[in-house]
């Protein structure tokens, strides 16, 4: 039985971690999480059921596990997942001493 994949991967000059798991035949949903300095910045799941198959084999599941890690991956590097919102703080202008 497969239970997970994980990867580090550096992008813009910082270090992510990806992790994908399976909970077993009880629980048929895949998980992948994203990770930056231990918190968790994303997490997406997908059930293989939602495939239509009445049964799916190991290397089946493996597969699947895969390809949803190796598409975390790939949108990360392509900038398509918003990692952090920037705020821009804005200081008063100082006239005459005060503000």
């Amino acid at each position: 039985m497969v239970t997970g994949f994980n990867t580090n991967i550096e992008y813009q000059g910082e270090v992510y971690h990806v992790q994908t798991e399976h909970e077993g035949a009880d629980y048929p949903i895949i998980t992948t999480f994203l990770f930056k300095g231990g918190a968790a910045l994303l997490s997406r799941k997908s059930s293989y059921l939602s495939c239509g198959c009445s049964e799916l084999s190991q290397n089946d599941i493996k597969e699947w596990m895969k390809e949803q890690h190796k598409r975390i991956l790939k949108e990360l590097v392509a900038g398509k997942i918003p990692l952090l919102i920037k705020t821009t703080v804005t200081t008063a202008a100082t006239v005459g001493g005060t503000i």
